[in-house]
């Protein structure tokens, strides 16, 4: 009876589709990992600089809409807010809907760091 040519090989073959179907199960499992981490750590920085370095301005509610979850569907949104350190402009969610265009709210910012900011006095 002839033998197939390839019987050798077989091992390697399926040696190989597991170590793909591994690789895979792996990057699977970092990316699940890995995005929430990222979250977790640049909310704990945010935090660690507002709280450490905070200084409190002032800024203007601007005509800039932040839906909320379904907000598309159910219209429901936040105004932004701007404000300005050393000639640089930065904008931040206020966050509530008690806001309207015009108002002039109190925000904290980080000192060495502005783009990490939010509401000091929440409605």
């Amino acid at each position: 009876m002839a033998r197939n040519k390839h019987y050798k090989l077989a091992p390697e073959r399926k040696r190989r589709k597991f170590l793909k179907a591994g690789a895979g199960c792996l990057h699977v499992l970092l990316l699940l990992t890995g995005i929430p981490g990222a979250f977790i750590i640049y909310f704990s920085i945010r935090s660690y600089y507002l709280r450490t370095e905070g200084i409190v301005t002032k800024a203007v509610i601007i005509d800039d809409k932040n839906y909320f979850g379904n907000g598309t569907v159910s219209h429901d949104f936040s105004y932004s807010y701007r404000f300005t350190v050393n000639g640089e402009e930065y904008t931040g969610d206020s966050r509530s809907r008690d806001y309207s265009v015009g108002q002039t709210i109190k925000v904290k910012y980080a000192a060495n760091h502005p783009y990490f900011n939010e509401v000091s006095e929440p409605k």
